[in-house]
């Protein structure tokens, strides 16, 4: 490591200079600040004063050197070329005690060896050394290792944009033995060579920030190891490896675009920490915003071992951890790198850190997207614990056909992989794992037990993984935590092989492992600088392809299902699947909260309690399966809980399909759940039975209770019986449309003769029913509405009578909850019936009272059905109804005329409808319309006390108490669903009480109400009351 500069006197310019230490040895430098270095430093005064400093005769610095140049500070806006050997543009020594302040640069430095830009040889931080720069634009090229910017010993560099072309010319034409001849863009830190040995540095930093950086820079040479190309070096080692000393710290605030070329490539090296003595520790570190890195080795060559960002050391001096930290977007593309990774990391606590709210990183590698503690050049692996990698947003690929996309080597303990965003997106190559943990390189003699974690929260991952290393003593262990809904594992075939192998993998809060092998994202293209580009996963764009052979995939290793998914289904499956999935699970599986398994099952007509006919993904578990998961069947369009196929059943025989799920170990059955829809009437249930020591789950049409309805099947199948007692209600009887309309004769209007005109009235109403079906089906109905109407023509007859004819409108809604005494909840769905009716009426009364009452009525319906498990279906339907009442009352005893009496009013009145409903599918099954007929009948009397509100007052007051026995004739339609007919049938005859009562409120106007009670008479359940309150004007 190069780094520091050695004074030699000069004979052209008749001055000392500062010449590299390669000029005395190709390999790693021995050199430190001499002892009459140490003593200048400590005699020179310190009083600090604004000096500009005067160039060298090639335009060049040397600053705090002595002479007229001691304590300057300020260095104006320059441009400068050189081409002697080893030139610098600044180089600071033991008199800088303040901050250097330097304008723009422009340097070319070229033809020589070791050109430099801002080099520190002796000046100190504790003395108050620090540099301030402007804007650097320079070109170097030397035959050896150009270093642009470094730093040591506190001397921070601070730096606006800078732009550096840096090539090694016609390379370095050593040996390089050793290894340790190398090109840097940017050093920060105590290195070798840097002559820091002061435990009091220990716990501080010498840091290096620049704004914008653009580095363009190539190395070549090196007869027996290629020279190193390295453009960010943080370090800590100390001088000679004495470990004490200033750790690196390089910051890029803004945007970092870097190019570098060559045969060995560690593209950004961060290595050592150091504690102070109360505790401080400062770990190397580099800090990035943006950044473009492009890595490539020269036509033919071939950069083995290199790697784009490494981070820690476990070779030569001193084994040190280090810390890269990405705030904001990473691309790096070393598609052309022949030979090493993108990420390496070394070293227990080397972390690398890019999971800010803003961060994301891209890569596109010719090998390993990130590796853990690989072979360091040329030195075996070494063990190492607590070793992490966190990315948010990540998206890796690898252009290679074998290499592992994340791989960590064995005797790592502690390590962390995490990966957090939605948008992240790993994909392994064709013939490569996604993560392999466990690898050895042949070299390491530790038997350490490695032990790693990979937490996956959000994105989309595709390939397998494996544990190398399990057959050996200690084996290291594999935890996999996915983690959130936004989080997919694509298992994908690595060659053949479709094994994954861990120790345990947890599947949480909606997390899936997807087993279909049917998915694959597409590519897109990211610009880098300098019109580069590259191409890398679209996480936003999955094709999924049908299946053309039958799939296994195997996870080996303990599974637990925390509320995720297991996902066998492809939904560009045909109705009958023609190519399966099988997921073998290797080992136990557990499962809590909301686990589930989605797989295609098909099922066709007419099958068999063997299961013929069907076909289905099988989810295998060589283990013990414990907890409750959930089964999902999946339609071909994705939709949940659908079996296709034309399966139907309603008759008593048994009909199941094939095993779905197989438990080897013992399992009492009740591990998985599931119900699922067929086209017919038939709901499908997941059951199970022992097979020679094997728990087989398998769908089934009948449970142990009979055949088991789909949730929407009492809603469809009641509809028409529902609208009828819609219409039922509607209609009412006289009474309750329209109260005592017998005070149109006996009150003051009776004088009116043919003066009175019309009554207009009005009501609402309302109705709780609940109706049990014979069979299962059942329903309970609130009602309620309103009417308006008029009779626009009113006469008497000469004999007394009178007649009127009119008209109304109404509106009346019902809504409903259904039930299936069969179902486990009871309780199946509730639906919503609602429209509009006009009706005509004609009453006659005589006399003595009698009336005959007729009704006309058509209305038009709309039904909404929400079924429990999430269907949602419409309908329409259009009505007719017609109705005749009679009734005659008769006085209790004789009375005078306006003398308050009982009267007893026997009535009959008879009611018919016809209710057309369209047909409709819900999206699995189809529904047939049809018109449903009704006819109920209804006989009953009416006790009733009517009074004048006073003498001579012609207004009247009643009151009546009512009894009725209905019967229902029609027993109603069977409803085509899917193949299946069903038909419920209810109670037809039941009992009615009532009172009512109508009170003048005006001379021409009453109030009027009716309540009643219903329950059956035998049979199934039928039990109601209902209420209407009404208002009524007569004009004249």
């Amino acid at each position: 490591m190069n780094k520091i500069f050695k004074s030699k006197w000069n004979v052209n310019t008749q001055s000392y200079v500062a010449c590299s230490e390669l000029t005395r040895n190709a390999g790693k430098i021995t050199t430190g600040i001499s002892i009459l270095a140490a003593a200048l430093a400590t005699s020179l005064p310190s009083t600090s004063h604004a000096v500009t400093c005067v160039a060298k005769p090639n335009g060049t610095y040397d600053v705090g050197f002595g002479g007229a140049d001691t304590r300057c500070d300020t260095i104006p806006d320059s441009t400068v070329t050189v081409t002697e050997n080893y030139p610098w543009f600044v180089l600071t020594r033991t008199d800088l005690r303040t901050t250097l302040n330097i304008g723009n640069i422009n340097y070319t430095a070229t033809g020589g060896k070791g050109p430099t830009i801002i080099g520190n040889q002796y000046a100190l931080g504790s003395n108050g050394a620090k540099i301030n720069v402007g804007n650097i634009t320079a070109i170097l090229e030397g035959t050896e290792g150009p270093d642009a910017i470094g730093s040591h010993s506190g001397v921070d560099i601070t730096a606006q944009d800078v732009s550096i072309v840096s090539t090694m010319g016609t390379g370095y034409t050593g040996g390089n033995s050793s290894g340790g001849v190398a090109a840097y863009g940017i050093l920060a830190g105590s290195s070798n060579d840097s002559g820091e040995s002061n435990a009091n540095l220990n716990g501080t930093f010498t840091t290096i920030t620049i704004n914008n950086l653009t580095l363009d820079q190539t190395t070549k040479g090196g007869k027996v190891l290629p020279v190193l190309n390295s453009g960010l070096r943080a370090i800590q080692v100390g001088s000679y490896g004495s470990n004490n000393g200033t750790s690196g710290k390089i910051v890029i605030n803004e945007q970092l675009n870097m190019h570098l070329k060559g045969e060995r490539i560690e593209g950004i090296y961060v290595s050592g920490s150091a504690t102070s003595a109360t505790g401080e520790k400062a770990i190397s570190t580099v800090e990035l915003n943006n950044s473009n890195i492009i890595t490539e080795t020269s036509a033919g060559g071939n950069a083995t071992e290199s790697a784009v960002i490494k981070i820690g050391k476990t070779r030569d001096i001193k084994t040190g951890e280090g810390l890269v930290v990405s705030k904001g977007t990473l691309n790096i593309d070393s598609s052309n790198l022949r030979g090493g990774s993108a990420i390496k990391l070394y070293a227990s606590g080397s972390e690398f850190k890019a999971d800010g709210n803003n961060s994301a990183t891209n890569i596109l590698t010719r090998g390993s997207a990130i590796e853990i503690s690989p072979r360091d050049w040329q030195n075996p692996t070494s063990a190492a614990d607590g070793i992490k990698v966190s990315m948010k947003n990540a998206n890796l690929n690898t252009t290679s056909n074998t290499a592992s996309l994340i791989k960590v080597y064995e005797n790592q303990t502690n390590t962390q992989i995490n990966i957090s965003g939605d948008d992240s997106i790993l994909t392994a190559a064709q013939n490569g794992w996604l993560l392999e943990v466990g690898a050895s390189d042949g070299g390491s003699t530790s038997t350490v037990a490695g032990s790693t974690t990979a937490n996956f929260t959000g994105g989309k991952y595709f390939g397998l993984t494996t544990l190398s290393d399990a057959t050996r003593a200690n084996p290291s262990s594999l935890t996999i935590n996915l983690d959130g809904a936004n989080t997919k594992w694509y298992l994908k075939e690595k060659g053949t092989t479709t094994q994954a192998t861990f120790t345990t993998l947890n599947i949480a809060n909606g997390a899936t492992v997807d087993a279909t092998g049917a998915f694959t994202p597409a590519s897109k293209t990211i610009n880098l600088f300098n019109g580069k580009t590259m191409n890398v996963a679209d996480n936003a764009n999955i094709t999924e392809t049908a299946l053309t052979a039958n799939k296994t995939f195997t996870l080996k290793g303990a599974v637990n299902n925390n509320g995720g998914v297991l996902n066998l289904a492809n939904t560009e499956a045909t109705d009958m699947p023609a190519f399966i999935n099988t997921l073998k699970i290797d080992g136990n599986y557990s499962a809590s909260g909301n686990a589930l398994v989605r797989m295609n099952t098909g099922w066709n007509a007419p099958g068999s309690i063997n299961g013929d006919d069907s076909i289905s993904d099988v989810l295998h578990i060589t283990g013990t399966a414990s907890g409750v998961t959930r089964v999902k069947a999946i339609g071909k369009d994705g939709t949940e809980d659908i079996i296709n196929g034309s399966i139907q059943q309603i008759a008593a025989s048994e009909l199941n399909t094939v095993p779905v799920i197989r438990v080897d170990s013992n399992n009492d059955g009740s591990s998985f759940i599931g119900t699922a829809r067929t086209s017919g009437a038939g709901m499908a249930v997941l059951t199970s039975r022992d097979n020679a020591g094997v728990r087989e789950y398998y769908w089934t049409i009948h449970s142990r209770t009979g055949v088991v309805y789909d949730p929407v099947v009492p809603g469809y199948a009641l509809a028409g019986k529902t609208g009828l007692e819609l219409g039922y209600t509607q209609l009412g009887t006289l009474h309750e449309r329209r109260g005592e309309n017998q005070t149109l004769a006996w009150d003051n209007c009776g004088t009116c003769g043919e003066k009175a005109k019309g009554p207009s009235w009005g009501r609402i109403f309302g109705k709780h029913l609940e109706v049990a079906g014979k069979t299962r089906l059942g329903a309970k109905h609130n009602i309620w509405g309103f009417q308006l109407g008029h009779d626009f023509a009113v006469s008497r007859t000469q004999e007394g009578g009178h007649r009127l004819t009119g008209a109304y409108i109404g509106y009346a809604t019902t809504k409903t909850k259904y039930s299936d005494i069969f179902h486990t909840d009871v309780s199946t769905g509730q639906g919503k019936q609602q429209g509009w009716n006009l009706g005509i009426t004609h009453t006659r009364y005589a006399p003595n009272g009698a009336y005959v009452d007729l009704v006309g009525q058509v209305g038009f319906l709309n039904n909404k059905f929400n079924a429990n498990n999430g269907v949602e279906a419409k309908q329409k339907g259009t009505a007719l109804s017609l109705s005749a009442e009679v009734g005659r009352p008769y006085a209790l005893r004789e009375h005078k005329a306006n003398e308050g009496v009982w009267l007893m009013e026997p009535q009959a009145q008879l009611i018919y409808q016809g209710l057309k409903l369209k047909a409709f599918d819900d999206g699995v099954k189809q529904v047939a319309g049809g018109t449903h007929h009704g006819l109920r009948g209804r006989v009953g009397v009416r006790f009733a006390y009517n009074t004048q509100t006073a003498e001579n007052n012609y207004r009247t007051n009643s009151f009546y108490v009512i009894a009725n026995i209905l019967q229902d004739f029609k027993n109603g339609k069977e409803v085509q669903i899917g193949q299946d007919l069903i038909k419920e049938t209810q109670a037809k005859t039941w009992a009615e009480l009532g009172l009512g009562g109508q009170l003048p409120v005006g001379k021409q106007s009453y109030v009027y109400a009716d309540t009643r009670y219903e329950r059956n008479l035998g049979g199934a359940k039928r039990e109601g009351y209902r209420g209407t309150v009404g208002f009524k004007y007569t004009w004249k």
